[in-house]
């Protein structure tokens, strides 16, 4: 994996780094020769990983910045500890994200709030602060995690369900504002993910083994990055095989 070094130079920040979809994607961009800006909330998590690819001779280096996304003093002092390691932020990986499921009739308005901070507003907050550094070069992409849930909705989902569709309404409108910049935004919608986020949320599945992994999900963006950079992967949806 990654033996090429095809972004070798080139600097990420990855939301989300300390669990799941988030650290596999750092993981896979420093093998491919990144340096990885490592953001999350759990700043042990986050050192963690950082140790590991440090140690790893083979990728890019990494920086862990305990970040809330959803604060934007916060994401600012995140691009400043960027540019200051790794310089301008050639990609951007917003995976960072919550679950918390409701019926309308019964939803916690102090929940859905937090939500919408940290699913929707911090990747806004990410991307406002950082895609400056694209649009100048005329290169770079925004990678945005979302969800099926951005695309359908479903009885008890209402918050979550809520927050993914404007996840997907600013993905669409941040294409059009800079992709005759040379810039690429990559949505991925995966069904289940095989990681803590269910555990979470309080939500029991079934079958969860046999739902999609996080370095799957990985590979997706790495393949997306690879393409040149007159094609762009805009909308990619991602389904497990043989899950019931």
């Amino acid at each position: 994996m990654g033996q090429d070094r095809f972004l070798s130079g080139k600097t990420a920040v990855v939301t989300g780094a300390s669990a799941g979809i988030g650290r596999a994607t750092a993981r896979r961009l420093a093998a491919e020769g990144a340096n990885v800006v490592l953001a999350s909330r759990r700043a042990g998590r986050l050192g963690e990983l950082a140790d590991e690819i440090n140690r790893s001779a083979a990728g890019g280096r990494a920086l862990p910045v305990a970040t809330d996304v959803g604060r934007e003093e916060e994401v600012v002092r995140l691009a400043e500890a960027t540019r200051r390691e790794f310089g301008a932020v050639d990609i951007l990986v917003n995976s960072a994200g919550r679950g918390y499921f409701a019926k309308s009739a019964e939803i916690d308005a102090q929940q859905v709030e937090e939500l919408m901070r940290v699913n929707f507003l911090g990747a806004v907050l990410c991307t406002k602060h950082m895609v400056r550094d694209m649009t100048a070069r005329r290169t770079g992409a925004v990678v945005i995690i979302n969800s099926v849930s951005g695309k359908r909705g479903w009885a008890g989902g209402t918050p979550y369900v809520a927050t993914k569709f404007a996840l997907r309404g600013f993905a669409l409108c941040l294409w059009a504002e800079v992709h005759a910049h040379n810039v690429r935004v990559i949505s991925l919608y995966p069904d289940y993910v095989a990681s803590e986020f269910y555990d979470a949320a309080g939500l029991q599945v079934s079958g969860i083994e046999k739902a999609i992994s996080p370095e799957d999900l990985a590979e997706l963006v790495s393949g997306a990055l690879r393409l040149g950079e007159g094609t762009s992967v805009v909308e990619l949806d991602v389904w497990p095989t043989n899950m019931e």
